[in-house]
């Protein structure tokens, strides 16, 4: 056993430095705080949630702050913990959700899954009996409970959260269902697509665009969505049918090529799930 945890101790090790481009770091600089691991069992409400953002000095963990929950960047991975109260089990579940964005290291999972979820397993188990599940959540492929979560809305930025914010950016506002997903794309034309709504934000104005199929529902919805990151701009409101130069201008330039898609296409693909099983 000792050999084999010594083994798998220099495997963390070499994972967390192909993750930094060699950078030489202890095994300690691995391990988060203990005080992130802070976890309320007196509260009465039903449901719990937490969030960790895996930042890039160390790899370390922090807690991300109650008001910034369902923000997410593409270049982190998050851990999610979602704790649901069971009256009937008398217990709770714990659902453990790895977020990984388009542009997060590939490697930063395998380092998560063996250095912060043992520990965070151990304070979870010390709180009395529960049960565990584990997710694995990619970016654009969100499952319908996962963004339940956070009151059925995420927003996901480019690049890492320490990045500084670009000058001119523009965000997806897609509403699937009754869940709505604000997601930053390339500032261009050819992003445009006539069935949702998009959002350009520049130093003073925020452009809310609709494309002419875009439904009375998601147009409201859309609205509602922009508020978290209006920061006190001026709201202009564009149709598709209309030029509006301005906003054009902001987006580099007049496009007429729009990508017409139906409902069909969309570009958010719900995972598929198999139960597999053994007989014995």
């Amino acid at each position: 056993r000792y050999e084999e945890g010594k083994k798998r101790r220099m495997w963390i090790e070499q994972v967390a430095e192909k993750m930094y481009e060699g950078e030489p770091m202890a095994r300690a600089r691995m391990m988060p705080q203990e005080k992130i691991l802070d976890i309320d069992y007196t509260s009465k409400d039903t449901e719990v949630t937490d969030v960790w953002l895996m930042t890039s000095l160390g790899p370390r963990f922090q807690r991300v702050d109650k008001k910034d929950f369902g923000i997410f960047y593409s270049g982190n991975g998050y851990m999610v913990l979602h704790r649901v109260w069971s009256s009937d089990l008398w217990m709770w579940t714990h659902h453990l959700y790895f977020w990984k964005g388009t542009d997060c290291n590939s490697m930063w999972y395998p380092a998560c899954k063996h250095a912060f979820v043992p520990m965070l397993t151990r304070r979870l188990r010390s709180g009395g009996v529960c049960r565990i599940v584990e997710h694995y959540v990619e970016q654009n492929r969100e499952p319908e409970e996962f963004i339940s979560i956070f009151g059925d809305m995420i927003i996901v930025h480019h690049g890492s959260f320490d990045d500084e914010p670009p000058e001119t950016s523009l965000y997806r506002l897609a509403l699937r269902g009754t869940q709505m997903r604000v997601v930053e794309v390339d500032c261009r034309g050819e992003q445009l697509e006539d069935i949702d709504s998009y959002m350009l934000l520049t130093q003073n104005t925020c452009f809310v665009w609709f494309g002419r199929k875009c439904s009375a529902i998601a147009r409201v919805a859309a609205m509602h969505a922009i508020e978290p990151l209006e920061d006190g701009r001026n709201t202009i409101v564009c149709d598709e049918s209309v030029n509006y130069t301005d906003f054009w201008n902001a987006l580099g330039g007049y496009q007429k090529s729009y990508r017409a898609l139906s409902h069909g296409h969309a570009v958010f693909a719900y995972p598929r799930v198999w139960s597999c099983s053994q007989d014995l």
